[in-house]
């Protein structure tokens, strides 16, 4: 039951936008490009499909799926939280609820506008 109510907490804020949060830092490609090569605390996760991160990915970039909520909330609740997450996606939009999820669960996390979308418009390299 526990477990339950918990998964249901997860959805509904998985569900939920959060776009308009004062507490999420959000970067530009550059910014945060610059930031985790400043950073020492700094741990890069991307939160987009399997398929997708084989199709391209951020140097050094661990990948946990937003969209597979269970295995998110799991692999996320066992992350560093003495690290700094640079988060992204394709767009920005899975990569700001993920951000927000780990914010409320006590994580220092950064969300990069635009995503991988404009990291390869600024023709940063991919993996």
């Amino acid at each position: 039951m526990k477990t339950r109510l918990l998964n249901l907490f997860f959805l509904f804020a998985l569900l939920t936008p959060c776009n308009a949060r004062d507490d999420i830092r959000q970067m530009s490609a550059s910014e945060f490009r610059d930031a985790v090569a400043g950073d020492s605390s700094a741990a890069l996760l991307d939160v987009r499909s399997a398929k997708e991160y084989a199709g391209g990915h951020l140097a050094s970039a661990m990948n946990i799926d937003i969209l597979q909520e269970e295995a998110f909330v799991s692999k996320a609740k066992s992350l560093d939280k003495s690290k700094t997450w640079y988060i992204y996606c394709r767009s920005g939009r899975r990569s700001m609820r993920a951000a927000c999820l780990m914010k409320d669960l006590g994580y220092s996390v950064v969300n990069m506008e635009g995503g991988i979308t404009a990291w390869e418009k600024a023709k940063f390299p991919v993996t």
